[in-house]
């Protein structure tokens, strides 16, 4: 070992030893202190002993600490005042900190019940961990304008404490920093402060009203956990994220408002509000945690503007477990493009849904068992719904596929018992098995061209369905795809006979009559499957029929009767007027009209 390595270890062993001197140095007028500089001449106020424990409660009533001390004849300057100084002297009333002060250290004052104010000077820029935690008896406090940050646990379980003004200095609030301040009733938050940790107003249950100014960026986890007093929140257009279970359990929040600058939403961040009766969800939203809203009682209605369910972190949550079951009305705004799995599974309270127009895909399950859902507005956009997507919607009572949607999964719309009208949907190419199985009420059918086949089960159980329109690109039917159908009219433009599953038809086929082309009259009567039908021809009323169904709102201009006369409902500017059922010319193409 080396003589400089040597000199540097005893250098090392020589601050350890003056480091376990300096918590009793010397004493001046009861007031115990540490040298910290030799050189520079400063001490930093500390406790009697070898140890903060040695001696119980060695300091109370009212201490007043100079700005300078004498000792052996040097002067000293008190610029600290060190960790563990006053720690559970519980009989400290009162302190008078100096301006020569630069700094508090860890746990100065925990623990002291009976202090009751503390004023921190200008001078102070740093002030350490948990220095006050634990002080019941503290009702007001001081903070200089010089301190840039409040650390970890600060005044944490001061439930003596009433209000705090942090001032524009501070730019970081640390964890736990008001935790169990339950006595707390008003904080300001200066415009500096760029993060509040984790569980900083946990448990302050006298909390009524919270600003967090746009300098905040981010809420940190359980931030204001249990705030049961909290009635509003205002959230500064700065702030990007919101931690897990920030606002759980806030009883007495009545409305949110999430700015557009907030990006995720974590786990639970509003859980158990039951106040709360509507939220939306800003435009930057792209993460929201699984039970966000859970337990939110009075929550009925959510509007979300963005795709907040896209994350692959929570692609697979369902707002049933961010929002809850009880949520009535949901509106995707035109910031989500698509509603993935799951998305409002279970939501068995859910009674409207309105689906906007940026939206290009509905998931699989998206709406599966809401039982409780007659109203469906579906945006112009959408091009897919997914299997199983209103599977077990025993409510919904009709449903309008916009022109966009080219297919339908299997088993999308199984188990709708009270269906009684699927319309529009004129750009389908696929209809998936089992989609409207066991729509018990729905009455007609129309099958748009551009489908090929009717898959196995398609339209299975559907016992009050009467009449169905095949359309001319039809070219095969599935296995029991019209089982327990009431069959009466069947439209097949197909010119030939589709060749058909086992039991596809299970009507008394002779009381139900076939309209097919006369032209394919013959083919149809000689074929295994169509044979036994009442076969007649198509009148010329059933052929050139464009858009069945689909124009209960076009605008009147262009429509002509059967006479070849404008129809203009006696009010050229009413362009948004209702046709009346019938048959009627455009673009000379017969359009029917059914009501």
């Amino acid at each position: 070992m080396t003589h400089k390595t040597l000199k540097a270890l005893f250098a090392v062993l020589m601050s350890m030893a003056a480091n376990v001197a300096s918590a009793h140095a010397f004493e001046v007028n009861g007031i115990y202190y540490a040298i910290t500089s030799p050189t520079d001449r400063t001490v930093a106020v500390s406790y009697r002993g070898s140890d903060c424990d040695s001696y119980s409660n060695e300091y109370s009533g009212s201490v007043v600490i100079p700005e300078t001390v004498t000792y052996n004849g040097e002067t000293y300057c008190v610029t600290s005042i060190g960790t563990f100084a006053f720690r559970d002297c519980m009989g400290l009333t009162s302190v008078t900190i100096p301006n020569s002060v630069t700094s508090i250290e860890s746990e100065a004052f925990r623990g002291c019940t009976g202090l009751t104010f503390v004023t921190i000077p200008n001078s102070v820029t740093e002030i350490g961990v948990s220095p006050f935690e634990g002080c019941t008896g503290l009702t007001s406090v001081t903070i200089s304008n010089s301190v840039t940050s409040i650390h970890n646990s600060t005044f944490s379980g001061c439930t003596g404490l009433t209000s705090v003004i942090i001032p524009n200095s501070v730019t970081l609030i640390g964890n736990n920093a008001f935790r169990g301040c339950t006595g707390l009733t008003s904080v300001t938050i200066g415009n500096s402060v760029t993060s509040i940790g984790s569980n900083v107003f946990r448990g302050c249950t006298g909390l009524t009203s919270i600003t967090i100014p746009e300098s905040v960026t981010s809420i940190g986890q359980f931030a204001f956990y249990a705030c049961t007093g909290l009635t509003s929140i205002t959230i500064g257009n700065g702030v990007t994220s919101i931690g897990s279970e920030a606002f759980r359990g806030c009883t007495g929040l009545t409305s949110v408002t999430i700015p557009n600058s907030v990006t995720s939403i974590g786990c639970g961040t509003f859980e158990d509000c039951p106040g709360l009766t509507s939220i939306t969800i800003g435009n930057s939203v792209t993460t929201i945690g699984n039970k966000a809203f859970s337990g939110c009682t009075g929550l009925t209605s959510v509007t979300i503007k963005s795709n907040a369910i896209v994350s692959k972190e929570y692609s697979s949550s369902s707002l049933a477990g961010i929002f809850g079951t009880q949520v009535r009305s949901y509106a995707f705004g035109d910031g989500v493009n698509a509603i993935r799995d799951y998305a409002c599974y279970n939501c068995t309270n859910l009674s409207s849904v309105i689906i906007g127009n940026s939206v290009t895909t509905i998931g699989n399950k998206a709406f599966s068992g809401c039982t409780g859902l007659t109203s469906v507005t579906i945006g112009n956009s959408v091009t897919e719904i997914g299997e199983w997507a209103f599977y077990d919607c025993t409510g919904l009572t009709s449903v309008t596929i916009p022109k966009g949607v080219t297919s339908i999964g299997s088993y999308a719309f199984l188990g709708c018992m009270g269906l009684t009208e699927v319309s529009g949907g004129h750009s389908l190419t696929s209809i998936g098995s089992y989609a409207f199985y066991g729509c018990e009420k729905l009455k007609n059918m129309v099958i748009p061209d551009g489908v090929t086949e009717i898959r196995d089960y398609t339209f299975s159980c559907c016992k009050h369905l009467t009449e169905i329109r095949i359309g001319a690109g039809v070219e095969t039917i599935g296995t029991e795809a019209f089982k327990d159908c009431s069959l009466l009219r069947i439209y097949n433009y197909a010119e030939i006979p589709q060749n058909c599953g086992t039991d596809v038809f299970t009507v008394v086929k002779s009381n139900c009559k076939l309209f097919v082309h006369a032209d394919s009259q013959d083919l149809y009567s000689v074929h295994q499957d169509w044979y036994e039908f009442n076969i007649q021809p198509m009148d010329d009323e059933a052929l050139a029929i464009e858009d069945v169904n689909d124009n209960l709102n076009e605008k009147i201009q262009g429509f002509y009767d059967l006479s070849g006369r404008r129809v203009n409902l006696n009010d050229n500017l009413n362009l948004n007027a209702k046709l009346k059922k019938g048959i009627y010319i455009k673009d000379d193409k017969k359009v029917l009209i059914q009501r």
